[in-house]
């Protein structure tokens, strides 16, 4: 973590930050999002919006894949945001915006935090997703789908 008082000019400095989007104002290029403490926050740039920003539902293109494919593209997304929809243990369809903790190889399990579900929960929003039931992926501007 950082110490503001400390920053110097030329000092390089990154941000991983999860935001539910508040407002748009198209006039001004802005946003007003709120991170998952709740804080509001406003970004201005629409060109930085664009090329810094990653969405868990807009998509260019599509790809129909393999299981073992569709489970490698959600285990390498790492910190990228994503929505995935699979098959519960009990049947029931569910759709997960989240991003990636850890994975086991190939078709086993993908550890994810859920950012539904609010960071205070005793959970931490750790869910266990089974690749093997993924129905579809939207990861990197791509829908991907069995």
């Amino acid at each position: 973590m950082l110490k503001f008082d400390d920053l110097q000019p030329g000092e390089r400095v990154s941000l991983t930050q999860y935001f539910e989007v508040q407002s748009i104002d198209k006039s001004k290029e802005q946003l007003v999002v709120k991170n998952r403490n709740g804080q509001l926050v406003t970004i201005t740039g629409k060109n930085m919006i664009e090329s810094g920003f990653y969405s868990n539902i807009q998509y260019k293109s599509q790809a129909k894949v393999g299981k073992t494919v569709i489970a490698e593209k959600l285990q390498n997304a790492g910190d990228k945001i994503f929505k995935v929809r699979f098959t519960k243990a009990d049947g029931e369809e569910r759709t997960l915006t989240g991003y990636v903790v850890s994975s086991e190889p190939n078709l086993g399990r993908t550890k994810v935090i859920d950012l539904s579900v609010d960071p205070q929960d005793g959970s931490g929003g750790f869910r266990l997703i089974d690749n093997r039931t993924i129905i579809d992926l939207v990861v990197d501007g791509v829908l991907y789908y069995v």
